[in-house]
This record gives structure tokens, sequence and C-alpha cells, in this order.
């Protein structure tokens, strides 16, 4: 509670509700130097866009990319971490609000080639930028388009609501052992 609260106390010691629209909580977390094209990792960063956490991993796990995906993924699973550290966020309750590719510095060598001649092999870099936030399920319904989106976020509102009610049966099971 702030200290502006304790303040506006009304004289019986009651304290004014809270206020019911909260800010939502965001964490961004980024990759430096990746030793990969930009272009390649950007396919993979516009694929997850606007998705939950889950379904961003999954889709990462199964794509066809050999390299890429566990980075990416490693960068999305270090943000859903610090989430839970900072905000007590689960990755249930998060989506990627942003995913994208920088380019990094390009290392320049040599292609050594027949007859003496020679080129420039150029080694790219890249940065990957991810930022998270909670998903806000409400909103996210009241702007569906059709019905097979409501549908699905109706479904992913259950999960989290089911994956919530687990842990807290889980943490009380804890506490009373």
């Amino acid at each position: 509670m702030s200290s502006t609260a304790v303040e506006d106390a009304t004289p019986s010691g009651v304290v004014d509700a809270p206020i019911a629209s909260r800010e939502m909580q965001e964490v961004i977390s980024r990759k430096d130097r990746i030793r990969m094209s930009p272009w390649k990792i950007n396919l993979l960063t516009r694929q997850i866009r606007g998705l939950p956490v889950v379904e961003a991993l999954m889709q990462l796990k199964f794509s066809r990319k050999q390299k890429g995906p566990p980075l990416v993924a490693k960068v999305i699973q270090n943000a859903a971490n610090l989430a839970n550290i900072r905000h007590n966020l689960h990755p249930e309750d998060l989506m990627v609000a942003e995913a994208f590719t920088n380019r990094a510095n390009i290392q320049k060598g040599i292609m050594i080639m027949g007859r003496g001649r020679f080129g420039l092999k150029l080694r790219r870099y890249s940065h990957v930028v991810v930022r998270l936030k909670e998903i806000d399920f409400d909103e996210a319904l009241k702007g569906c388009k059709n019905r097979f989106q409501k549908q699905r976020w109706e479904a992913r509102k259950k999960v989290a609501e089911e994956v919530r009610v687990a842990r807290r049966a889980a943490g009380g099971a804890k506490g009373e052992e």
C-alpha cells in the first residue's frame, strides 16, 4: 500500500477501494551478437509476434529451421523467467508483444578461390529483442473479430485459470506439510 492511500483513509480506518484498472506488466529480454543472419532470425521473430508465450515456444519447437529456433526460444524463456521473478507472472499469463531482430556488426574475412583469386566472406551477426506483456483476457475477448478467435481466447483463458488453480493447490499442499 502506498503512503498516499494511508493519508486518504477515512476516519473509520477504511481505505478507499483500489482502482479496478491496473497497469499491465511488461518484461524485455535481449540476446546480443548471435552468429546468424538477421534475415534468417527475423523470419522466426515475425512468426511468434502476438502469440501467447506457450504457443510461441511450441511454434519454435516444431519449426523446420535448424539453428535459429533454440536461440529465439531461449530469449523468450529468459523473458518469461524474468516476469516470474519480478512480477510473479507465469508463461500462461504472458504474450509476445514485440519480437524483432537488429543487425549487429559484420565480420569480414577472405574467401580463397581458384587461380589465385579471392573474395570477401561476410559473417553476419544479429541482436534479438523480445518484449512480453501480461495478457488482458477480457480485452482480448472484446477485440475478437470472429467466433473462432473468441473460442481460441476463451480456451486460453480457461487453461490459464486451471493452471492458476493447480498452482494454488500445489502451494497450499506444500504449506501444510
